[in-house]
C-alpha cells in the first residue's frame, strides 16, 4: 500500500508519463541472452565452494587497515590470495 501512496504523491509533482519511465521491473528469470552467454563461457567458469569461507567482511576484521572500512558486499583479502595462488599459480611475496 505504501508503494501506491508514494506513486500517487510522485504523480502530483511529476507528470504521469515521466513517472512511468522511471519505474522499471526487475527481471527475476534468466533470459535467452544470459543462457547463451553461460553456454559460451561455460568452459571458463568453475564453481569453487571452498572459496565460500572467504566471502564477506569478517576475515578482514583481524587485518590492520582493512578493519577500518566495512563494506556489505565485500570479500576478504584471503580470497584474493587464494585465487592468485591456487587458480593462477601466482607466487605471493611477503611484503
Amino acid at each position: 500500500m505504501k508503494v501506491i501512496e508514494r506513486l500517487t504523491k510522485l504523480r502530483r509533482y511529476v507528470g504521469a508519463q515521466e513517472v512511468k519511465t522511471k519505474i522499471k521491473q526487475l527481471n527475476l528469470f534468466p533470459t535467452i541472452e544470459r543462457g547463451q552467454l553461460e553456454e559460451k563461457y561455460a568452459s571458463l567458469v568453475k564453481e569453487r565452494l571452498d572459496f565460500r569461507a572467504f566471502l564477506g567482511f569478517r576475515l578482514n576484521k583481524a587485518e590492520p587497515i582493512f578493519r577500518w572500512f566495512r563494506f556489505k558486499e565485500a570479500f576478504s583479502q584471503r580470497l584474493v590470495e587464494e585465487i592468485l595462488t591456487s587458480e593462477w599459480k601466482f607466487p605471493l611475496r611477503n611484503c
